[in-house]
């Protein structure tokens, strides 16, 4: 059974459309990553400092923090994660859980700065090069594609959120200067607007069959040790 993300993520023939963006330094992922590394200079810190999270996947720490001297959020950039070539959404609490994504993803040598548009084609290179093969928890790319071109119709679509959040602004106006803004966008907002869609759609059904949730509110982390625990125990049956 598919998750809510793979049913609204883009399939190999949405991406096909970005091959023309494709080429030179982005031709393949790892000469993406090559180049992005030289053209911003490569990571010097850990997304996540070592001993609090191994606490958190131990279940001591409740939730994860950021280390503070990765962010380079004030010249417009963001920092991706080289190895959700192998995982996804390494960032959230439920995936950190649910794969047991190692502490080594997170080291320097496997992060890159990008400004969203760069970002956003990282996610396609890795969905390209991988579908239909599956990383450890899915489909490997698309999530990442999928919520970059929802930022895109949030931050240059018809009805433009106003942003107040200072990385926010930042990482727009870096989109922005990019050299293939232009041409890259109205691509994007157009699979942004589409997905967007599917979401709502797919919301309604979800809200049809399994009505609006009255459970009591747990955390990511705690469901996904929940569900590791209820199959390992049918693993046992």
């Amino acid at each position: 059974m598919k998750t809510r993300a793979e049913i609204v993520a883009p399939d190999l023939e949405t991406c096909k459309i970005f091959e023309p963006f494709l080429t030179g330094s982005f031709e393949t992922y790892e000469s993406a990553v090559a180049f992005l590394n030289l053209k911003y200079g490569v990571a010097t810190e850990p997304y996540y400092k070592e001993l609090g999270y191994n606490k958190f996947k131990a279940g001591i720490n409740k939730g994860l923090t950021n280390n503070s001297k990765v962010s380079r959020t004030k010249e417009g950039l963001y920092c991706h994660h080289v190895k959700e070539s192998e995982y996804i959404n390494v960032t959230s609490a439920f995936d950190v859980i649910s794969q047991d994504v190692p502490h080594n993803v997170h080291l320097p040598e496997n992060l890159v700065y990008c400004n969203l548009i760069e970002h956003f084609l990282l996610h396609v290179l890795i969905f390209r090069e991988n579908e239909p093969y599956k990383g450890v928890g899915g489909i490997v790319g698309i999530g990442g594609a999928r919520i970059m071109s929802g930022v895109f119709v949030d931050w240059f679509g018809k009805q433009p959120l106003e942003l107040k959040a200072q990385w926010a602004i930042n990482c727009r106006e870096a989109a922005l200067k990019d050299w293939r803004f232009k041409n890259i966008a109205p691509l994007i907002l157009e699979m942004g607007e589409l997905y967007k869609e599917k979401e709502r759609a797919v919301d309604e059904v979800f809200k049809k069959y399994v009505g609006d949730d009255t459970q009591p509110k747990i955390s990511g982390a705690e469901l996904a040790r929940k569900l590791l625990k209820a199959q390992k125990e049918r693993g046992k049956i």
